[in-house]
């Protein structure tokens, strides 16, 4: 992780917006985002969000526990999600699922006292969209 985005940093000249988080299931609530957003085969992992200038972001991840041994996916190997920004993710969430479409998460407050949400939604067999908004109404 953190070669990682060392590398982004200097190559591409993103810079770190949030992270680097780490997760333990064994310190969570048995109720929490991580799982629900990912699984609950997840158990610990890190993560980290990192933006260029131009307004392009990605997130990386960690898995530490389960490691994948290569050549074996979980559905998080590689490029497994998009991420956009909605006025109104509980608008959009509902749409994609009316479309045929689904859920796969609750709506997350990603960061106490600030007007940050998240969702995750699938929309397609390998992508989920992962949703976020500066507000919720």
């Amino acid at each position: 992780m953190d070669a990682a985005i060392k590398w982004y940093e200097q190559v591409l000249g993103f810079r770190l917006l949030a992270g680097p988080y780490s997760f333990d299931v064994g310190a969570e609530n048995k109720h929490n985002m991580t799982n629900d957003l990912l699984g609950d085969d997840v158990k610990k992992m890190r993560n980290a969000h990192l933006m260029a200038d131009n307004g392009v972001g990605i997130e990386l991840f960690e898995f530490v526990e389960p490691r994948m041994p290569n050549g074996e996916s979980r559905g998080y190997d590689g490029f497994f999600h998009i991420c956009l920004i909605s006025a109104d993710i509980e608008k959009l969430a509902d749409d994609i699922a009316a479309s045929g479409g689904r859920r796969r998460s609750e709506i997350w407050n990603t960061w106490e006292n600030k007007p940050y949400y998240l969702i995750y939604v699938k929309i397609l067999s390998a992508i989920s969209l992962n949703f976020t908004a500066e507000a919720r109404k």
